[in-house]
């Protein structure tokens, strides 16, 4: 039995994941939780019972080390996006494997992380940073062409994320940013406005030891056909090793890693595929979120989560395999079902004709009927070696979503 002890910050969604992986293989584990201010929900996969303690940091900083040190670990992780920063400090202070700490900035803020990107000689969108909307107006005007992305410095995801074509849509933008919590629960001092770039997204998820790098999945992010480019998406299919621009694509991406100096675990990057090639969206040092750290390992090859593992328990058997990319037997493709606008959820349809879909692999709904609802609310993951099949069932799955697999009340009761 290995004699890892891993210390895992917010193990949150795939962060809650990796703890039971360890805990089903005898590995020691402790949960720091950095904040309590973060939203049930993204709790809510948290698990007490895989750890052998539990932290709860309340912003004390001198203390959480002190009870971590007293833990011993052999590694410090961050299980979500949260607990990036503290992760890496608790790992710089032991003096544990960890990333570069003169570049901790530029791996959470998107403004220093694009400038450093920028200086390391590869493609980022021209950008600003600020605190008023008339400023963000002027560099606009001074600067790029419509459209613009206006975002938070440290969001997580499509969180507070705006394509705006005009003027009042970055005075509207900017306020809500300003006038919001991150998802994360942070306040928002600043506001960053990107130059808008057209083209193909990709995520590439990869995980490194003493600044090498192994990728352990391309990513296609889906649109709805003829829908207006905008900074969401729908879906993300799992790209096989052999199609266009997947090495590309992650040879840049880990460009970008060394760039801001990711040299030790999980990493999970966005690139645009432009008229000019790839061109930066935005890093984190931590794995991919839900259920697609494993989708490799179900399609028959490794996984980002089987990977991080791998590395805490056997570094020597993760060395071994450097350099690596995936190979898989199937594809698979995440689906994201969502409501159009805010409101009181009374149904969710359609379960039987999802259950019923060939290509299913796993079906997640969430159904608090009776409470106010918005954004994303589902996930339907499908999993085929037939390429025809995935897009016949993605069709499928689309045409229920707009057909309103969540019925909403739209009305002025959903503010209640």
């Amino acid at each position: 039995m290995s004699d890892a002890s891993i210390v895992i910050v917010d193990p949150y969604s795939s962060g809650a994941m990796l703890a039971a992986e360890l805990f089903a293989r005898g590995i020691g584990c402790a949960a720091v939780e950095s904040s309590l201010a973060l939203p049930t929900a993204m709790r809510s996969r948290f698990n007490p019972a895989h750890f052998a303690a539990h932290i709860q940091h309340n912003n004390r900083c001198d203390e959480t080390l002190h009870a971590v040190t007293q833990l011993a670990p052999t590694h410090v992780i961050a299980g979500f996006e949260s607990g990036v920063e503290l992760a890496e400090w608790l790992a710089h202070q032991l003096g544990l494997p960890t990333n570069d700490a003169r570049l901790a900035k530029a791996r959470r803020d998107k403004f220093a992380m694009g400038n450093v990107v920028w200086h390391a000689g590869l493609r980022t969108p021209r950008q600003h940073k600020g605190k008023t909307a008339q400023e963000l107006l002027e560099w606009v005007r001074e600067h790029v062409p419509w459209p613009v992305v206006v975002k938070p410095p440290k969001g997580v995801a499509s969180d507070l994320v705006f394509r705006c074509d005009s003027a009042p849509d970055v005075l509207r933008a900017a306020k809500s940013v300003l006038e919001s919590r991150n998802v994360l629960g942070e306040r928002n001092d600043a506001v960053v406005v990107q130059e808008f770039l057209p083209g193909v997204e990709y995520a590439i998820d990869a995980v490194s030891y003493g600044g090498r790098h192994k990728v352990t999945a391309v990513w296609q992010y889906l649109r709805v056909p003829g829908q207006r480019q905008s900074v969401g998406y729908d879906g993300m299919r799992l790209l096989a090793n052999d199609e266009d621009r997947v090495r590309d694509v992650a040879k840049f991406a880990s460009q970008v890693l060394d760039a801001v100096g990711i040299r030790f675990g999980p990493s999970h990057c966005e690139v645009m595929w432009t008229d000019d090639g790839p061109a930066l969206v935005e890093v984190a040092a931590r794995m991919s979120a839900g259920n697609n750290v494993l989708l490799g390992r179900l399609c028959g090859g490794t996984c980002q989560l089987d990977e991080v593992v791998r590395l805490l328990i056997d570094p020597n058997a993760f060395i071994d395999q450097l350099p690596c990319f995936p190979a898989y037997h199937s594809l698979a493709v995440n689906l994201f079902l969502s409501v159009a606008k805010r409101g009181r959820l009374l149904e969710t349809r359609f379960v039987d004709q999802l259950e019923a879909l060939s290509t299913l692999e796993s079906l997640s709904l969430a159904n608090p009927a009776g409470q106010v609802v918005e954004g994303t609310l589902g996930r339907v993951t499908l999993i085929s070696s037939s390429l025809p099949q995935l897009e016949r069932d993605v069709v499928i799955v689309r045409r229920l979503n707009d057909q309103g697999i969540f019925v909403v009340q739209h009305d002025t009761s959903a503010n209640a």
